[in-house]
This record gives C-alpha cells, structure tokens and sequence, in this order.
C-alpha cells in the first residue's frame, strides 16, 4: 500500500492518490478499496484494465479509508487503514483487522459497503475493472441514452470495450492528449 503523489500541470500543484486494485488469480485474492471519510465511493481520475491489478487512480486525502481483503485457502483477511496527516505528507494508520478469530474490533456501519466490495473484489478470477468509484460529473465521451440501460451501464460500455487498456478520465487516452 502505497500514497503515490501526481503533478497537476495546470496549477503545479501536488496531489497525492492510491489504486483500487486487486483481484484473485484462483490460488490467491488481493482487492484495495478507497472510501471517503464518510465511507462513500471517490471519484476515479484515471481507470485501467490490468488483469488482477490496477483498475482506478483516485485522489486521496485526509480522513480517507483503505480497505484491503485478502484471501487464501479460503480464508479471508480485511485490513482497513486511515488517511492521517503531518504537517507536510500524508501517511497511513491501521485501525481494523479481520482474520479467522474475528474483528480485533467493530469497524463503523458506514463502512460496510467497502467491506463487502474489497471482499467481492478479492473472490473475482481474474478481475480487469474497478468495483468501488464514481465518475466525474464531466466525462469526456458524449453518451447516446439507451432505453433500458443506466448511465453507469452506458459508461461501462464505452469504457471497457475500448482496445487500449488505460483511459484517463479527463480525456487522455494511452497517455496522450
């Protein structure tokens, strides 16, 4: 687990983000998962389709969420981290643990949909796509309206059929403008 830091070219500024990523290769499961303070779904930056690895860049901050599941042999393992802060960096504080005796203590109700979707994550075969995000409000793509499909559904269409296997969600595609 790593806080990766990003460039903003515009601003110059430095922001600081984390991969949801993960997935099971049929001996072994791994799926991180980045929740709000509130436990809420963060919207993604850049999405990506490696098999069993990196699937959304998705900008962190302080009070944030890290949810990791782990499976082997059929037992799963959660550990849930928070963001903290220092004066200057960021840096990541454990605060939950789940293994074969049980939670060492209860983690908060809001959190329960992340859990369950690290769980999710670590228990899919060779999974190529992230499971806990939101899109930006902007998205580059126009999008036809289908009669019985959601925008999400839509979305997920013009995204991950796409040949290349990287998309960033501010309109650059395979790292080029």
């Amino acid at each position: 687990m790593e806080i990766e830091w990003r460039e903003d070219k515009i601003t110059n500024n430095r922001f600081p983000i984390m991969w949801e990523m993960g997935g099971n290769n049929g001996a072994i499961g791994f799926y991180q998962v980045i929740a709000n303070k509130n436990g809420g779904k963060k919207k993604a930056w850049k999405l990506l389709r490696e098999v069993n690895g990196k699937h959304a860049e998705i900008p962190v901050e302080k009070g944030d969420w890290i949810i990791i599941a782990k499976i082997f042999s059929g037992l799963i393992e959660i550990e849930i981290y928070r963001i903290l802060k220092t004066v200057n960096e960021l840096f990541v504080m454990p605060y939950y643990k789940y293994d074969i005796t049980g939670w060492d203590s209860e983690p908060p109700e809001f959190l329960r949909e992340a859990i369950n979707v690290a769980e999710q994550g670590s228990k899919t075969f060779n999974l190529n796509y992230p499971l806990y995000y939101k899109l930006p409000e902007k998205f580059p793509i126009k999008i036809k309206k289908g009669k019985t499909q959601s925008k999400k559904e839509e979305i997920n269409q013009i995204i991950f059929p796409l040949r290349s296997n990287y998309y960033d969600l501010h309109g650059e595609e395979n790292g080029k403008k």
